[in-house]
């Protein structure tokens, strides 16, 4: 309170308690317009029959009736912006309907004129098709005149003719063929017989060649005689060879009946393996097929947790906020940078590297310290404050220092709104919360920005901790800051005045905006010193709600907003020491207090906070409950997977010995393979030597035979020899002849193929003339008839592209009819396009409209507020009185409402009466109710002993707000009442101590709430 200001209440204060004094004893004050009244109040019950029933507005509004007056238009101008919107809303509601509509008939309309645009080409082909069609027939019907059609018949005549004539050739050719054929089988015939004739004769000549070998050694006996025991001996060896080799088949015969016996039993070894297999294989599918389902269970579950999740994201994401006085704009590679540190956090608070370089990345994103437009805080407000003035000529903080509470708080609302404008513009507001603005978070902020906080301050933390209720842990987090505070100061000093729109402005700069900046590591030697101490880049991260502490309380305890104070000791000028700016931060959490109950939890309207929030119970319950169901899906899961895992390697088990059976089976078979080609072998040996062994045994008949007749006379052995070359000259002239025989038997079969060959080939020529002359009584055929159909052809023709000609014009129709219709359409969704972007731009000027409203209202509210806490004693008794005096009023003219006006019972308009919300507010803002009404007036009984007369008597006068309780409260009133100040009911004197006891009261009110503030000049 100015000296202005304070010189105007205790004016006030005065003037109340002299009336007081004026009026008699203080038995005879009552709350009520009979006896205590404004100047001129008096003839106000005497306007019943005037044309205008006015209420008195001689006396000045107080404070407060004029911050109720401003909450009341404030509410009513919402109320009208809410039905402003709601109109809007459902006229866009209509007109994104209409526009829907209008678009899925533009949608069905371009199908179909799509589809009635290809009719339309199908329908053009078809009658080109047609048209080339009865071109063609046009000109076959010209050349079908009758000589051309004579021509043609005689065509047809002469080709048949012709065709005839080869047909007849094709026979002949055919039985020349048929002939030569039987020629050939004739002579292979002979050339068979001759060869076999020739093979005979051969054959008799080789017996009697060795006849004549025979009775050649026979004229020799001792050579006969050695022939017969090397005979002799050949057998002996062969028999010898033949006993051998019948042993090693005998051998083999046994290996290979082994052979086959362990390829049996490695084969019944494979099939038991691949049994164990196979059945290992089923508890393997088995195992497969269970651990499948759960997984699908587990994957429906995660989905459904991930639904349930993204669900909650959403209704969480849904909650809307109330209307800022910030703007930032932020970088994309920023908000990337910060997110990603707050999720390593989370993950791994302990990984410093990780998150150091994190730290570095944000630091990048702001350009190192060097200001590269990602990051840009705007104060966009507009309150009845803003255009205060302050003469700054000897510096900025000036402004600072002069800064009243109501305006004190109006910056720590654009911190705050600062603070939560960037967390949601970063996407981090659901990861680590909004703040909202609080007394006790600002006696916190203020103690520690205080230049007497210094030293050991452990003492102080524990009185701070006890006034405050918050844990002492807490409050020791928020003691070092490596900020140091300028306030706003600029050295310069361009502007001599500064509005305190300006002044937010600066503050956002400094406090916000270049804090954001400093982010980084690039000042340290150490990078992880920024992540490790809370004391390096402070500020910064407590505006993104990333200090260890707060990222720790948001780990331990969820997202919870938090409460939240700033001071800079030049604030109002009450601190001369070393500047200092501290923020407090308190999350809302029980962790956070060791006495929650000390803590006054009640925020102020802060920008920027959720202001409709969902109630994510069930959502967060589905939540919950689809996560115990994953849980208990991925314990199947688990068991699942550790029974396949058995039963896998049961199935590896039984495989590894089908390998090992069948690779045994594989070494039998290869074994059993050996065995029997050595039976093979050894069977061809014995067959061999059986062979060998009857060659030599009939070598020695032979030799015997020999050897018996070189025994003989010459004579007789002579004879025989002459008769053994007889009969081989002999058998060789039979040889001769029938190799001449053979030989003239193969040239005739070779004249015999080579004149078929010849015939086959005349046969040929004459099929292939054959085919052509049909080929050309077809063809003439063709033609003939061809001339003969013209006529009909061409009006068939003629016909067809009628009837396409006819197709065409129908589908242009349709087309052109679809066509029209989608331009019509069309340009019925322009329309409506246009209309629903219209009623977008009126609702976004309602909904812009109905949240200025809205936050003209909570200004309202909170001047209203303000108002009430420093309203005097005074202020308070004129307000009553006013309000006294009006629904006196108002009784007394039966005061109603009609068409949302007030009028008189005569249905006169009553002057600066208003309605809000359906009631009806006198010109000093004062809702008034005239039905029902009870006796204000108040009244201490008759013989009641003053000293006697309690505090709750005494509080007939309205308290005034929190700071004027304590100063007169109880303790006072009772102080006065043992100073005998207050006479007995019914006594007349001591008036002047009376009022004057009035008047004290009156002037510890003011005093009361008075708050002594320093300034250097009183400039507004």
């Amino acid at each position: 309170m100015n000296n202005k200001s304070k010189k105007i209440a205790v004016a006030t204060a005065m003037a109340a308690a002299t009336t007081w004094a004026v009026g008699g004893t203080l038995n005879t004050i009552k709350a009520s317009a009979d006896t205590v009244s404004t100047a001129d109040q008096s003839s106000s019950t005497n306007t019943s029959n005037s044309s205008s029933v006015t209420s008195s507005l001689s006396s000045t509004r107080t404070p407060v009736e004029k911050a109720q007056s401003d909450v009341n238009t404030a509410k009513d101008n919402v109320s009208k912006a809410s039905s402003t919107q709601e109109t809007a809303q459902t006229n866009y509601n209509d007109a994104d309907a209409n526009q829907s509509s209008a678009q899925k008939n533009v949608d069905q309309a371009q199908s179909s004129t799509d589809a009635a645009s290809s009719s339309v080409k199908d329908a053009q082909s078809s009658a080109s098709s047609a048209a080339d069609e009865v071109l063609s027939a046009q000109k076959t019907n010209d050349e079908a005149t009758s000589e051309n059609v004579a021509k043609a018949s005689s065509s047809v005549d002469t080709a048949k003719s012709n065709a005839a004539t080869a047909s007849s050739n094709v026979d002949q050719k055919q039985a020349t063929v048929n002939a030569d054929q039987s020629s050939v089988s004739d002579a292979q015939k002979n050339v068979d017989t001759a060869s076999s004739a020739e093979k005979d004769a051969e054959s008799s000549a080789s017996s009697a060649s060795s006849d004549v070998d025979t009775a050649k050694k026979a004229m020799d006996t001792t050579g006969a005689k050695a022939d017969v025991d090397k005979a002799q001996s050949n057998v002996d060896s062969a028999t010898t060879a033949e006993s051998n080799a019948q042993k090693d088949a005998d051998s083999a015969t046994s290996a290979k009946s082994d052979a086959d016996s362990k390829v049996s039993d490695a084969s019944s070894n494979v099939d038991a393996a691949k049994a164990t297999q196979s059945s290992a294989a089923n508890d393997l599918d088995t195992a497969k097929d269970a651990t499948s389902k759960a997984q699908s269970t587990v994957n429906t579950d995660q989905a459904a947790v991930t639904a349930a999740q993204d669900a909650l994201n959403q209704a969480i994401a849904n909650n809307s906020t109330t209307s800022n006085n910030v703007s930032v704009t932020l970088s994309s590679a920023l908000a990337s940078a910060v997110q990603k540190y707050i999720a390593d956090y989370k993950k791994n608070s302990s990984d410093t590297t990780t998150l150091a370089n994190d730290m570095t990345a944000i630091g990048k994103a702001v350009g190192d310290g060097t200001e590269n437009g990602a990051v840009k805080v705007t104060y966009t407000g507009s309150t009845a404050n803003d255009k205060a003035t302050f003469n700054v000529q000897s510096g900025y903080n000036v402004a600072l220092n002069q800064l009243n509470d109501a305006e004190v708080t109006e910056v720590q609302q654009a911190l705050a709104g600062a603070i939560n404008a960037v967390r949601k513009n970063l996407g981090i507001a659901d990861e680590v919360g909004y703040v909202e603005i609080n007394n006790d978070a600002i006696k916190i902020a203020s103690t520690l920005a205080s230049s007497s906080f210094t030293g050991n301050v452990t003492s102080k933390l524990t009185d701070l901790s006890s006034s405050t209720g918050v844990s002492k842990s807490l409050l020791t987090s928020m003691v070092n800051s490596d900020y140091q505070s300028s306030g706003i100061e600029d050295w310069n000093i361009p502007n001599k005045t500064l509005t305190l729109a300006q002044v937010k402005q600066l503050v956002l700069d400094y406090y916000i905006t270049q804090s954001l900046y400093t982010l980084g590591t690039s000042n340290f030697i150490t990078a992880s010193a920024v992540v490790t101490s809370d004391a390096n880049e402070t500020v910064g991260k407590q505006i993104l709600g990333i200090t260890k502490s707060q990222l720790n309380s948001t780990v331990a305890n969820g997202v919870t907003n938090s409460y939240f104070g700033a001071w800079d000791n030049a604030f109002k000028g009450l601190d001369d020491g070393m500047e200092k700016f501290r923020m407090a931060f308190v999350p809302e959490t029980d962790a956070s207090f060791s006495n929650a109950s000390a803590f006054d939890t009640a925020t102020i309207s802060t920008p920027g906070t959720p202001a409709k929030t969902t109630d994510t119970t069930a959502l967060q319950t589905t939540l919950d409950n689809a996560k115990a169901t994953l849980a208990s899906a991925n314990t199947v899961l688990t068991s699942a997977k550790s029974t396949q895992a058995q039963k896998q390697s049961a199935y590896d088990t039984a495989t590894a010995a089908v390998t090992a059976a069948q690779t045994a089976y594989n070494n039998a078979v290869s074994a059993q393979t050996t065995a029997a080609n050595n039976v093979t072998k050894t069977q061809a040996a014995l067959t061999s030597a059986k062979t060998n062994l009857a060659t030599a045994q009939t070598a020695l008949s032979d030799a015997k035979a020999t050897y018996e007749e070189s025994l003989k006379d010459t004579a007789t052995k002579q004879a025989a020899l002459d008769q053994a070359e007889a009969v081989y000259a002999n058998a060789q002239s039979n040889v001769t002849a029938a190799k001449d025989t053979l030989s003239k038997a193969n040239d005739a079969l070779a004249n015999a193929k080579a004149t078929l060959a010849t015939d086959e080939a005349a046969l040929n020529d004459a099929k292939t003339a054959l085919t052509s002359a049909n080929d050309t009584v077809t063809t003439a055929e063709a033609y003939l008839n061809k001339l003969q159909n013209a006529p009909a052809v061409l009006a068939t023709a003629k016909a067809k592209y009628a009837t396409a000609e006819a197709a065409v014009t129908k589908a242009q129709a349709a087309y052109d009819s679809a066509k029209s219709t989608l331009v019509a359409y069309q340009t019925v969704l322009s329309n409506t396009k246009d209309a629903t972007a219209k009623a977008k731009s009126i609702l976004d000027q309602a909904n812009t409209n109905l949240e200025n409203a809205k936050s003209e209202l909570a200004t309202a509210q909170t001047n209203l507020k303000s108002a009430q806490d420093a309203e005097t004693l005074a202020e308070n008794v004129a307000r009553e009185q006013h309000r006294l005096d009006d629904e006196t009023m108002a009784k007394e003219n039966e005061y109603h409402i009609v068409d949302n006006k007030v009028v008189d019972k005569n249905g006169v308009l009553v002057e600066d009466w208003t309605v809000v919300n359906g009631k009806m507010v006198d010109p000093y803002g004062i809702t008034i109710t005239v039905s029902g009404m009870s006796d204000n007036s108040v009244k201490a009984p008759n013989n009641t002993n003053y000293d006697n007369y309690t505090n709750t008597e005494v509080s007939v006068f309205p308290m005034i707000g929190k700071h004027f309780a304590p100063k007169t409260g109880k303790h006072f009133v009772n102080d006065l009442n043992n100073a005998a100040l207050l006479p007995q009911t019914g006594e007349s004197d001591n008036s002047e101590i009376t009022a004057m006891g009035l008047l004290m009261i009156s002037i510890a009110g003011i005093f009361g709430l008075g708050i002594q503030r320093k300034k250097t000049s009183d400039i507004r």
